[in-house]
């Protein structure tokens, strides 16, 4: 059952309780051709422009495998560089599609190509000794094991129920309260000071925490070398993410919906000839999110500029009753009637 809370909470440290294996949603992989952008006379740009860094990106072979720059030292693996995968039982596309290792120790994800943990060592670390941990683990049979980026770990989100909210096929957690981890992701305005935590919990406490917090790791292995394309192919309506695959509305109305009327806005929404759009998954939203500029909208505002009009918090809807917010990466569920922005995708 989703939470109900309209608040975003700080996460506390924590540890997390004995797992189980669960009921869990594996379905079949989904499509990973990109779409169209659609158009002629596309700008293209590399990731993060407007504040002016280098492209960045995160992941694995397009087509899986685990092969190559495994090193956090070798590769910035802040953007997904597949298409971000959905949880089977929402009833979108690019459903999670995960692979248990005959020794039921790893899983590998069919979509993205990263292999983790099925589960996790119940001990909290200050984030360096959580980075060592991973580095120095031999486990499943594979020693280049390494902590994972926040946009990696929301590659693993299930957003469809919570604690845990995450697949309990292709991962061993069981019911815990708040289960909350450490990424390799910083702050890029205090780079020294810390990392954000995932929360696989109630997904209400995700958060930047300081590296003496201790918190659990769970570790994952695979990804290869930032592409060498451009990111964004850009149209006068439209994106093309060329990391992801996925056609992005680039002008979204200023108008603020209820979620069934932002999901009739996109279901009717025609541009460059393509009327397939529907509501983002968070996990997809999440992969527009920059964890390394410091503009306080977190978003490219080359190809995407017309965020920079709105001052204050802006939460965007995702599917399942689910919005995002873009200054801080909090979550928000409600069974109320609030209203947000939409940017809607195919």
């Amino acid at each position: 059952m989703l939470p109900e809370q309209e608040q975003v909470t700080d996460a506390g440290d924590g540890h997390a309780g004995d797992g189980y294996a669960g009921d869990g949603y594996a379905g079949s992989a989904g499509g990973n051709t990109p779409s169209e952008a659609g158009g002629g006379g596309g700008q293209e740009v590399t990731a993060g422009g407007a504040a002016g860094h280098d492209s960045a990106s995160a992941g694995a072979p397009e087509n899986g495998g685990t092969g190559g720059a495994n090193s956090e030292q070798e590769t910035n693996r802040e953007w997904a560089i597949w298409t971000m995968p959905n949880p089977a039982s929402a009833g979108l596309p690019h459903a999670a599609d995960y692979e248990v290792a005959p020794n039921n120790l790893v899983v590998q994800d069919r979509i993205t190509g990263l292999m983790w943990q099925r589960g996790y060592e119940h001990v909290a670390y200050a984030l360096a000794d959580a980075r060592a941990n991973c580095r120095a683990l031999t486990f499943g049979g594979y020693d280049d094991w390494r902590l994972p980026t926040m946009i990696e770990m929301f590659s693993i989100l299930d957003w469809t129920h919570t604690n845990p909210a995450i697949n309990q096929t292709g991962f061993y957690f069981g019911s815990v309260s708040s289960p909350l981890f450490w990424t390799t992701t910083s702050n890029p305005e205090y780079p020294d000071n810390g990392a954000w935590v995932m929360d696989f919990g109630s997904l209400f406490s995700f958060a930047e925490h300081h590296f003496n917090d201790t918190f659990p790791s769970l570790c994952v292995r695979g990804g290869n070398a930032p592409p060498t394309t451009a990111h964004y192919t850009i149209d006068s309506d439209v994106v093309l993410d060329t990391y992801t695959g996925l056609t992005w509305e680039r002008h979204p109305a200023l108008t603020e919906y209820t979620q069934v009327d932002a999901a009739a806005h996109c279901d009717a929404l025609e541009l460059k000839g393509m009327n397939d759009w529907r509501l983002p998954s968070v996990g997809e939203i999440a992969s527009l999110y920059d964890f390394k500029t410091t503009n306080a909208l977190r978003v490219d505002l080359v190809a995407f500029p017309a965020d920079g009009a709105s001052v204050g918090e802006i939460d965007y809807w995702g599917a399942g009753g689910w919005r995002f917010d873009f200054w801080g990466v909090a979550l928000r569920h409600s069974n109320g009637a609030p209203t947000a922005r939409v940017r809607c995708v195919r």
